[in-house]
This record gives structure tokens, C-alpha cells and sequence, in this order.
């Protein structure tokens, strides 16, 4: 039975060229034997195709007769994939770290007035609305913050 294969994956680029070459004629291109060549197409199986190798069999595809690079197309679209996502997490936390920003900024303002001669309960009152909006603010940027770190590299300490 013949597994499905997912789409941007280099397995299913690989499978398409052999589709129109042939896997024996990916394994010659690749100087490797045909089953390491079809172990490369599984997901499963530990191994993928080195990078000479997908140059090779994206330029034997394309002396075949094949429309584009299917292993060059899909390591640029996962390359573009991922930098949108890392660039959506990192939009997310400045407009967020925006918000903290003016919020601490409110709560401090607030505190200041606070503590001023001649301060007032209404001024307390304004206070205390001020910093438990700062700390909401505060509080709400941590996902981002774990989700920016986790598309920019590793996070210290405790990965959970």
C-alpha cells in the first residue's frame, strides 16, 4: 500500500520526480542506491535527500521535461512559510509590548498623582483602575513573548 504523501514536503518533491525519471534513474543521479534514494521519500525512515543530491534531481527534472524545481520550489516555500509565522509572532509582541508600554506608563502617571499632596480618593481610585490595567497588559504579553521566542530560537530555562 502506497502512503499518502503530505504537501510541501521534500519527500513528495522527491516522489515527483521520481514519478517522471524514475527511481532508478534518481539513484544513479544520486550516486545512491535506489532504496536509500526511496527511504529519502518516506517520512518515517530516518535520512532525506543532501543538498547536492536535490539539485542533481531537480536539474535531471527539469532535462526530463518537468515544469519548475519541485525540491528547490518546496524549500523556498517552507523557507517563506516559516518567515511569515516568525514575523507574525514578532509583529504581535511589538504591538503588544506598545500596549504594556503605554499602559505602565498610565499606571505610573497615576501612582505619581496618587501620592501627590492633596490627593484624593478619586485619585486612588484612578490609580488602582491604572496598574490592574498594567498588570492585565503585563500579564497578556507572555504568550507572545513565549511564541516570538520559540520561532527566534530556543527559550532559557524551562521549556513547558
Amino acid at each position: 500500500m502506497t502512503k499518502p504523501l503530505q504537501p510541501l514536503t521534500f519527500e513528495n518533491a522527491l516522489a515527483r520526480i521520481a514519478s517522471l525519471i524514475g527511481w532508478a534513474s534518481c539513484a544513479q543521479i544520486t550516486g545512491a542506491s535506489e532504496r536509500t534514494v526511496r527511504s529519502w521519500s518516506e517520512r518515517d525512515i530516518p535520512g532525506r535527500v543532501r543538498l547536492d543530491a536535490a539539485l542533481a534531481l531537480d536539474s535531471a527534472w527539469i532535462a526530463a521535461g518537468g515544469d519548475g524545481a519541485p525540491l528547490l520550489e518546496c524549500y523556498a516555500l517552507r523557507v517563506e512559510a516559516d518567515s511569515v509565522a516568525v514575523r507574525a509572532c514578532t509583529d504581535a509582541l511589538r504591538r503588544h509590548a506598545i500596549d504594556v508600554i503605554r499602559a505602565n506608563a498610565d499606571a505610573e502617571a497615576a501612582l505619581v498623582a496618587a501620592t501627590a499632596p492633596g490627593a484624593t480618593a478619586a485619585d486612588f481610585i484612578v490609580a488602582e483602575r491604572e496598574v490592574e490595567e498594567a498588570h492585565s497588559e503585563l500579564a497578556g504579553v507572555l504568550p507572545h513573548l513565549r511564541a516570538a521566542a520559540g520561532h527566534n530560537g530556543p527559550t532559557r530555562g524551562d521549556s513547558s
